[in-house]
């Protein structure tokens, strides 16, 4: 993802559908230090990075932003 399509996003992200669901999830160590890194050199809140990571893996399996 390039630097412009991570801003995009971040842009739809706070004017898009609200945030009402909170999930929880395990990680190993390796990944959650490698979350909170990005998210530190974005200057992203790491909730910020991880609904990124995942909207892109989930659109990639068919998850259409707009709907559905």
């Amino acid at each position: 993802m390039t630097e412009q399509e991570k801003i995009d996003f971040y842009k739809q992200d706070i004017t898009g559908a609200p945030m009402v669901e909170h999930l929880s999830f395990r990680c190993t160590k390796r990944l959650a230090i490698f979350l909170k890194t990005l998210a530190l050199t974005e200057g992203r809140e790491c909730s910020a990075i991880i609904r990124r990571l995942v909207t892109t893996a989930a659109i990639e399996e068919g998850y259409n932003i707009n709907g559905y």
